[in-house]
Order: structure tokens, then sequence, then C-alpha cells
């Protein structure tokens, strides 16, 4: 069965410990236990394998695990579109299991959020809160983070909505490898944030380029803490980019 939880690689696993055979999953399935048996209240539902569950088990894949590069199994080109699909949620609901991502979007905002407020110690905001990511001592995060296409650096943050509101107080901008390594991460004050910006009508918000916000005067290089803060979450695996080691 793959790391994890069990539950993430079954077919019967809904989200948010809910599944077809309980509607709260007990802990001790869900956290590393065995599901292959049957349970008091389970339903006669056990575990089954969802599609494509095979391809995340090291033990059947050994290209998984492999932290030299991005994982690329040549199994991946035998699996069918469904297959490739099933797969790729059952990671996304696994990355919502081990609170790395806290939606089924694209998950590199959410793992710049819970990696730069493990690195700051930060309390990460509400999701429906508008402005800012996290916060400690009444001192308001934004965090914005693009990943690269290959080698090539992405041009610009993410879109800055109500810049002039002045919505938080620090600014943070991450930048993953292909393979969400930290390649860098700078910190910054509002107030450079809101002098080397730019305003885009297409998108009506303020866009930061990368260049221009880790060559700033002011600008914190937090590379080395965001890095370190993988071996500080559960299930923490990553020791970092290759420069880094």
């Amino acid at each position: 069965m793959t790391s994890g939880s069990p539950c993430s690689s079954c077919k019967h696993y809904m989200r948010n410990y809910r599944c077809a055979a309980f509607e709260e999953i007990p802990m001790e399935i869900f956290i590393g236990g065995t599901h292959s048996q049957p349970y008091p209240g389970d339903h006669g539902i056990q575990w089954e394998p969802a599609p494509g569950w095979e391809w995340m088990d090291p033990a059947r894949n050994p290209a998984i695990g492999d932290d030299e590069g991005p994982v690329v199994a040549s199994t991946f080109k035998d699996m069918s579109h469904q297959e490739l699909l099933s797969l790729f949620a059952s990671v996304t609901e696994e990355l919502r299991t081990r609170r790395l991502s806290r939606s089924s979007n694209n998950p590199v905002a959410d793992i710049a959020e819970v990696l730069v407020a493990t690195a700051l110690n930060l309390t990460l905001a509400k999701n429906s809160t508008a402005g800012f990511d996290a916060e400690a001592q009444g001192v308001r995060y934004q965090i914005k983070a693009r990943r690269q296409s290959g080698k090539k650096w992405p041009a610009h943050f993410g879109i800055i909505r109500d810049l002039s509101k002045h919505d938080f107080d620090q600014f943070v901008g991450v930048v993953f490898t292909a393979n969400f390594d930290v390649a860098r991460a700078a910190l910054l004050p509002y107030e450079v944030v809101a002098r080397i910006a730019f305003f885009n009508k297409h998108q009506n918000g303020h866009l930061l380029a990368v260049k221009a916000a880790f060559e700033a005067s002011e600008a914190e290089d937090i590379t080395a803490k965001v890095l370190q803060a993988w071996s500080r979450l559960p299930h923490g695996v990553r020791g970092g980019s290759k420069a880094a080691r």
C-alpha cells in the first residue's frame, strides 16, 4: 500500500476523513493502519485499490521517491487517460490529507503558504481571507509562488488585487523548480512592493516581476529557511534543492 494514509489509495475514500464505509474514518485506520479485514461499523466495505494506485507504491514503481529529478515512469505511458487522471486526483487528495494543500486546485500556492508559515512561524489565514495569507503578532503576510517550467524562470508573481488598500505588511515571493525544490524565496516590505509592482489593466491588478523582487536592495533572502521547512513538516522527506545540499 502507498505511503501516508492508506485511505488515499482506496476507491471508497471521499475526503475529510469520510468514505463509503465510515462517516468518520477511525484514526487507527486513517493514520498508517490497514483496512483489508472487516472492522466494526464498516458496513462490509474494506479497502479496495483506486485506479492507478500501484504507480504510487515505491515497491512497484522504483521511480517514486527519487529526489534526483521529477518522477518520470515509463509505465505512465501504459495508463489510460482515465487512470492517469485518477492518479492525479489521488495525489491531489493525498496532498490535502498531509495538509500541504488546502484545495483541489494547483497546489503551488498552497504548498508555498504552508512552507513559509512553517519557516517563519506564522498562522495561516482562512481561505476566504482577502489580501493576506498568514499573520503573526499583528503582521500580515501575502505569499505568492510560481513554479518553473523546465529551466525557464517565471516572469512575475500572481496578480495582486487592490494593492493600494495595504491589506498586507510583508510580501513573500517563492519560486519552485519543476520538481518543487525551493529555488528562491524572498521577503519584502509592503512599501517596496507598492513601489516596484506595475498595474496590469487587463487583469485589473498589480504584477510584481520576479527578477525585480529578488534583486530589490530591501529584499531579505529567506531561501534557506523555507528549504529547511520541508524537514519540519509531517512526512517531510525533501532535503532541499541540489544547490543547497
